[in-house]
Formats: C-alpha cells, structure tokens, sequence
C-alpha cells in the first residue's frame, strides 16, 4: 500500500497537467489490480477539496461526481470508509464544504455529543451547535 498527497490526487481529478498526470498514472499503475492499495487519509481528501473549491472553482455538482468516483474506486482506501460515506451524505444534503461536513462526520464516529463551531454553515448541520 501506499499513501497519496492532495497534489497527486488532484492531478487525477482534474487532469491539469498533462506531464504530471503521465507521471501519476504511472505511479498508481502497479496498484490498480489491488483493491484498497493507495491510501487516501482524511486530510488528503480535506486539503484536495478545499483547493477544488477554491483553486479550481469546482461546483458542488462536480465535487459530489469527484467524491463518488473516489469511493467507488476499489483501489482506493480511506481511514474510515463509513465516516466518509457520512461525510458525503452531509454534504449532499446541505450546502457547507466537504472539509466541515468530514469534520462533523468524524466527530459522530468518535463519540462526540455535538460539534461545537462558529461556522454559520456548518452550524446547520445536524449535530452541530453554535455557541
């Protein structure tokens, strides 16, 4: 197995540079016949999201086809498949960043009773309270 940086991953997802992209495809190559083999962790897929909103200007239709093909992606591992896959549900259910809505979700599989934010989006998220 190996662990892959937002840079990496966001070659995939956006193919905006043809030499990197080569290079990367390359790279994961080898893995591609073996499922959960390239590690994806939880800031990888915060910073990659940020940067797709920020950088790239990725709408939350885009983002949403993005987050899919990752998790259908059998090579693909995450940190906690299911917290993602809550994080994702989070996420097409309202209208806060992907980075607020792994928080939340994270917090839940942790045990938390609430998150605590003054993010006004994130606020209305379902176990989330403002102060």
């Amino acid at each position: 197995m190996i662990g892959i940086d937002s840079n990496i991953l966001l070659r995939l997802l956006t193919a905006d540079d043809p030499v990197q992209l080569e290079a990367v495809e390359r790279l994961i190559a080898p893995y591609d016949a073996t499922p959960e083999s390239i590690l994806i962790n939880n800031v990888v897929l915060a910073e990659t999201f940020w940067t797709l909103t920020r950088g790239y200007r990725f709408d939350r239709a885009a983002q949403a086809m993005a987050l899919q093909h990752l998790v259908s992606t059998h090579t693909f591992r995450f940190e906690d498949r299911e917290t993602l896959l809550r994080a994702i549900t989070l996420f097409g259910a309202s209208k806060t960043g992907f980075a607020d809505c792994l928080i939340v979700a994270l917090n839940e599989a942790a045990g938390c009773d609430h998150t605590a934010s003054f993010d006004e989006a994130m606020g209305s998220l379902p176990g989330v309270v403002r102060p």
